[in-house]
C-alpha cells in the first residue's frame, strides 16, 4: 500500500477490511507499510491485553528469524549455515587498568543498583538486567565527554543482514561511526544469540559504509551478566574474530570482583575503537583535502551533521584532529608503562584519563549542551558546581522556612 498523507487518520478496522488473506495471513499483513502494520499489531496487542514487555520478550526470542537470516548471509559468503561451525580468526584487543579508585565509585553505586533491581537470580525479564550493566558501561562512557555516546535499548534499523530486532546497548562516536553492539540475554546464551549478534555487526558494518567508513572493523560483547565474549567483525576481510571470553561468580561480592576485569576490558575495547575512528575520520579529512574539497556535502554524511549544527568558529580542522589522536595514543603509552604498587596504577590511569580528556576536547562535540559553554565543566568543576547549586537551594529553603 502507498504512503498516506501524515495528517490523514488511519483507520484499523478499514484496514483490516482492506487485506487479501489468499496468499495467507502473514503475506497480507506485510503488504502494509511499516506505519499501518505497527497500528494493527497495537491494535490487536491493545485487544488481548498484550503489554509492551511481553510484545518484546516474544519478538526477541524468536529462533527461527535469526537463523533463517543467518543461513542467507552463510550461502552468500561460502560459510557454514550453523554458526557455531564457524572457524573464527584470533583478534585481541587490549584490557587497560583504570585507576582503583573508578571501581570502587563503580562498585559502591553498583551495590545501591543491586538492591533496587535485584540480584540477577531474581530477576525474571531481560529489561531488568540490563539495568546491572549500566552502572559499569555510564562511567567508562563518561570518560569521553560526549564524543562517545550510548543509544540503549535500540531497535536496529532493517538493512540487508540485520534482522531489525532489538539490542540492549549501541556505540557511536562523533561522525556517527557505530563500533559496538552489546547484546544481553536474561537466560544462558546459545547459538541463536551468536547469529544475532552477528547479524547485527554486518548491519553496523553496513551503516558505516555509508558514512564513508567502510573499512572499521565493529565490536560485540554477547553477555547473560555471567559469561562475557566479545567478538568483532572486519569488513576489509569480510570475517568474524573471536576476542576473548570472561566468565565472573552470580554472587554479589565475587562478582564485583569479575567485574574489574569486565570493565577494564571494556574501556580497552572503546579506547581502541576511538583511536580507530579518529584515524577514519582524518582519512575521511586527507581525502577531502587532496581533491581540494572542503565544502560540508564532501565529508561524511554525518560529520556534515556536525558540522551544519556547531558555529563556524567551532568547526575543527584536520590538526584538531591530529592532536586528538597523538594525545590518545599517549594515553594509550600511559597505560602501558609498569605499575607495581596500587598507587602506581591510581597515578597512572589518573595521568592516562587527563591525557584522553585532552583528546577528546580537541575535537567537536556532536549535540548541544544545554548549559551554555562549547564543552561541559571538567568533574573536579562538576563535583565544585554541585556543591554550590545545592548549598544555595538549602540556604533559600533554611530562609523561607524561618520567615513562615
Amino acid at each position: 500500500m502507498g504512503k498516506r498523507d501524515r495528517d490523514e487518520d488511519i483507520n484499523v478496522d478499514d484496514l483490516l477490511r482492506t487485506l487479501d488473506f489468499r496468499k495467507g495471513v502473514r503475506d497480507a499483513f506485510l503488504g502494509l507499510n511499516d506505519e499501518e502494520l505497527a497500528l494493527v499489531l497495537a491494535d490487536i496487542a491493545n485487544h488481548a491485553g498484550l503489554s509492551n514487555a511481553a510484545f518484546k520478550k516474544a519478538r526477541s526470542e524468536l529462533p527461527s528469524f535469526s537463523d533463517t537470516r543467518w543461513t542467507e548471509y552463510a550461502q552468500e559468503f561460502g560459510l557454514p549455515e550453523q554458526v557455531e561451525d564457524l572457524s573464527l580468526e584470533g583478534f585481541k584487543t587490549p584490557t587497560y587498568w583504570l585507576p582503583p579508585s573508578l571501581h570502587r565509585s563503580m562498585f559502591e553505586n553498583v551495590w545501591c543498583w543491586q538492591d533496587v533491581y535485584r540480584e540477577k537470580v531474581d530477576q525474571a525479564r531481560e529489561a531488568t538486567s540490563v539495568r546491572l550493566l549500566e552502572p559499569y558501561l555510564v562511567p567508562i562512557i563518561a570518560l569521553f565527554h560526549g564524543r562517545i555516546f550510548d543509544k540503549p535499548e535500540q531497535t536496529m534499523r532493517p538493512r540487508k543482514y540485520s534482522s531489525g530486532g532489538g539490542v540492549e546497548h549501541e556505540f557511536f562516536m562523533i561522525g556517527g561511526i557505530l563500533f559496538l553492539v552489546i547484546e544481553l540475554k536474561h537466560r544462558h546464551l546459545d547459538a541463536n544469540n551468536l547469529s544475532h549478534l552477528f547479524l547485527e555487526l554486518l548491519s553496523a558494518a553496513e551503516m558505516n559504509s555509508g558514512h564513508k567508513f567502510s573499512g572499521l572493523r565493529v565490536y560485540g560483547l554477547l553477555t547473560d551478566l555471567v559469561n562475557f565474549k566479545v567478538y568483532s567483525y572486519n569488513p576489509s576481510t569480510r570475517k568474524f574474530a573471536f576476542d576473548e571470553q570472561i566468565l565472573i561468580n552470580i554472587r554479589r561480592p565475587e562478582a564485583a570482583t569479575g567485574m574489574v576485569d569486565v570493565v577494564n576490558k571494556i574501556f580497552g575495547l572503546v579506547l581502541s575503537a576511538y583511536i580507530d575512528g579518529l584515524r577514519a575520520i582524518l582519512q575521511v579529512n586527507h581525502t577531502r583535502a587532496k581533491s581540494n574539497d572542503f565544502s560540508l556535502e564532501s565529508s561524511a554524511p554525518a560529520l556534515k551533521h556536525v558540522w551544519e549544527a556547531a558555529e563556524v568558529s567551532d568547526r575543527k580542522s584536520t590538526p584538531h584532529w591530529e592532536v586528538a589522536l597523538e594525545l590518545a595514543i599517549s594515553c594509550v603509552e600511559k597505560l602501558k608503562e609498569p605499575a607495581h604498587t596500587l598507587q602506581d596504577i591510581e597515578e597512572r590511569g589518573n595521568l592516562a584519563i587527563e591525557l584522553l580528556t585532552r583528546s577528546v576536547r580537541s575535537i567537536p562535540r556532536p549535540g548541544a549542551f544545554s548549559g551554555g559553554d562549547v564543552d561541559p565543566p571538567a568533574p573536579a568543576e562538576v563535583k565544585a558546581m554541585a556543591a554550590k547549586i545545592v548549598d544555595e537551594k538549602y540556604a533559600l529553603l533554611i530562609a523561607r522556612a524561618a520567615h513562615q
